[in-house]
């Protein structure tokens, strides 16, 4: 029972009229609890005591400052919370020495976390027993993101003075490393221009250690977040890595490629300094040459003298075949590449190649007819090459023949002149006062100890009437001179009488052919039965693979022996060839038979009709031939 003090419990109502309501002062948490108003009896053997309901009384007690545990480890307000990224984490929030209870809250910055993720339990302090402590277990899982926001406790009580109290602590939340590349060339780097700066940008938590390689090696390049090529030159060209770890693990590795350019050089060009070729021969120039991109090439000829130049070939190796004295001069191999659209090129030291071999007349360079007016003088020009020199030129025409440097009459054959070419040489006739008759072709004969050439031009003369004009010929037709033609003759009556002998040793020797030959026999032991009645025909059938002797002629010989001739009254024989279902050769005849075939395969049928005088007689119709089967007769009773 409790009993009235003046200042802390008084009574508030009229007890007289029976209103026995309690004050209250000062309140204090010795306050708190359930109330009741008891009204003895009148008498001790009275039964009329009274009690009220109870009363709850709550005092309100503002609980102290919430604070924060992981694993009964205070963390201290504004310090980390240190997770690890997809890990699920705990911490715990109590709030002491409240009454009521408070109301746990938890906002990770300023977004609140839904109340069914953590769950909060009350229950009376052990040394007050009128105060409550509240505990909330918050179990999350935190991602990157998180990283450096406050995770706050709220205590949400009406007896705190802003109706809630909070805590937070840091949110540390550690993850594993992604790297991102900086500098990457957008461009063409050329060698010993351009500088490269490689940065491996790292985001991480805890920090990582960066570890540059280079593809296709084992050791490590760097471990420096940055790489610097001051400048960029060949050895740099490479595919770099770039990749970091910490505690938590390590990143996807990610790659840059590095491609320094650099212009041409010709390494090496051959086969040497000098190269001599035969005429009509062929030869092969080599040229290296290193360059990024990959060099193009090109074969640069200079025409000796007249410094004229000529594109061979684009490739690293030129194949000249079928030389000729055109080819004759120095040669230079271009290595050339493309950097930043400007061309770059390196030229090779040249090759010197020259050709020796017989005379060579450039017929491109001469008219094939020459035509001048009657009575004008005319110079007959042609330009050939000869390496050695010329031992012996000379002119010759009709039946008359000029060597270089002697003249006869109105013909001079003047000296040989150097040309502008490399070991060419122009030879020049003057015929004085051109008349009718001179009309006609003048061939030159150049010989040196390699061989020879020739070549003729047409005179045309204005006026001629007698002899029609020169008809242009193409450049590789030559005069044929009267020995040549008397020799050609010779040689085809040779050719004619050798061809003659091979006929007729021909016809003598063919009918060995198939005797030589087992595969041409026919079909060995071919029957032919005659039945009643004998005036119908009746065949064998023979088959015969040629395949040597072409045209091959085969004799098939069909008599009667003797005895037969006697007894038979008439017989019809009949042959027919057939090849593919298509007849080639029918015929009727009595003994021999000839047809050609070769490399087939033909059907040789035998039909026959024979009327007999007599009967009873074995008779034998067919012999055999010594190259082919027999047909016989093999039944001969007459009806």
């Amino acid at each position: 029972p409790q009993g009235m003090f003046v200042g802390k419990y008084e009574w508030s109502g009229d007890r007289e009229a029976g209103d026995c309501s309690i004050r209250i002062l000062d309140a204090s948490e010795v306050d708190d609890g359930g109330w009741e108003c008891q009204v003895t009896a009148s008498a001790f053997t009275a039964h009329d005591a009274l009690t009220s309901k109870i009363a709850e009384l709550v005092v309100r007690v503002a609980p102290n400052t919430p604070q924060l545990e992981v694993e009964t480890q205070q963390v201290l307000a504004g310090r980390n919370f240190t997770v690890q990224e997809e890990r699920p984490a705990s911490i715990k929030c109590l709030s002491h020495y409240g009454n009521p209870p408070a109301d746990i809250k938890w906002f990770i910055g300023d977004e609140e976390i839904p109340a069914e993720s953590y769950e909060q339990t009350n229950a009376t302090e052990m040394d007050r027993p009128k105060t409550w402590v509240a505990v909330s277990v918050l179990e999350h899982t935190y991602v990157k993101d998180n990283h450096g926001i406050p995770l706050r406790c709220v205590a949400v009580h009406q007896a705190y003075h802003t109706k809630s109290e909070a805590v937070e602590v840091i949110m540390d939340v550690q993850y594993a490393p992604t790297v991102t590349l900086e500098g990457a060339p957008s461009e063409d780097i050329e060698e010993g221009v351009d500088d490269v700066t490689l940065r491996c940008l790292v985001d991480s938590n805890p920090a990582a250690n960066v570890v540059w390689r280079v593809v296709g090696e084992g050791d490590v390049f760097s471990f420096q977040p940055e790489v610097r090529f001051n400048p960029a030159t060949r050895k740099h060209s490479a595919t770099y890595t770039c990749e970091a770890r910490n505690a938590v693990g390590g990143s996807d590795p990610i790659s840059v490629k590095i491609d320094v350019k650099y212009p041409p050089k010709v390494l090496q060009v051959g086969p040497s300094p000098q190269v001599t070729a035969a005429l009509h021969n062929h030869t092969l120039l080599e040229c290296l040459a290193e360059a990024n991109p990959p060099p193009m090439y090109t074969w640069v000829q200079t025409v000796p003298d007249t410094r004229e130049t000529i594109v061979r070939g684009h490739n690293a190796t030129l194949l000249l075949e079928g030389i000729t004295y055109e080819h004759q001069g120095q040669y230079v191999c271009v290595a050339s590449s493309v950097i930043r659209d400007q061309t770059l090129e390196d030229k090779s030291q040249p090759i010197t190649l020259e050709v020796v071999g017989a005379p060579q007349v450039l017929r491109y360079t001469v008219e094939r007819n020459l035509q001048v007016e009657k009575g004008q003088d005319a110079v007959i020009q042609i330009v050939f090459c000869s390496d050695p020199q010329p031992s012996r030129t000379s002119w010759e025409w009709g039946s008359l023949q000029l060597e270089a440097g002697n003249g006869r009459g109105r013909y001079i054959a003047e000296n040989l002149a150097q040309d502008a070419r490399e070991d060419c040489y122009s030879a020049r006739l003057l015929v004085q006062g051109v008349d009718i008759a001179d009309a006609r072709d003048y061939v030159l004969n150049v010989e040196n100890d390699k061989g020879a050439d020739r070549y003729a031009v047409g005179l045309l003369v204005n006026g001629h009437v007698d002899k029609p004009p020169l008809q242009r010929v193409p450049p590789s037709a030559e005069p044929v001179s009267m020995s040549t033609v008397i020799g050609i003759v010779i040689a085809c009556l040779v050719i004619l009488v050798l061809v003659t002998l091979i006929v007729l040793y021909a016809f003598k020797t063919e009918k060995w052919c198939f005797s030589r030959l087992e595969s041409h026999r026919l079909t060995p032991n071919i029957q032919c039965d005659l039945l009643p009645p004998s005036f119908d025909p009746y065949y064998c059938t023979v088959q015969v693979q040629v395949s040597r002797c072409l045209p091959t002629q085969l004799f098939i010989l069909l008599r009667p022996d003797l005895q037969a001739m006697m007894l038979i009254e008439y017989c019809i024989v009949a042959v027919q060839i057939t090849l593919q279902q298509n007849i080639i050769y029918s015929t009727v005849q009595y003994g021999t038979v000839n047809f050609s075939f070769c490399d087939i395969l033909v059907t040789v049928t035998v039909s026959f009709s024979i009327t007999y005088l007599l009967s009873g007689y074995n008779l034998e119709n067919f012999q055999e031939d010594s190259k082919f089967s027999r047909c016989s007769v093999t039944n001969n009773q007459w009806l």
